[in-house]
């Protein structure tokens, strides 16, 4: 699975090199949406682990 960081990796180095003509709220943007992403893969890991917990408790579903 892929982090955040390397999710990013292209952009960062993108923003990197165009650094001294972007405006704060670009930056600003750009921070808000790795915040975002960071907290939907996060709840994604809850949830993911919530389901195999069910899973693994639950026989497995034949059809007969």
């Amino acid at each position: 699975m892929t982090t955040i960081d390397e999710r990013f990796d292209r952009i960062d180095a993108s923003i990197e090199r165009l650094a001294e003509r972007l405006t704060g709220p670009i930056l600003g943007l750009r921070e808000e949406t790795r915040t975002g992403i960071q907290a939907l893969n996060s709840r994604m890991d809850v949830l993911s682990a919530v389901l195999t917990g069910i899973d693994s408790r639950l026989p497995a579903l034949t059809n007969q």
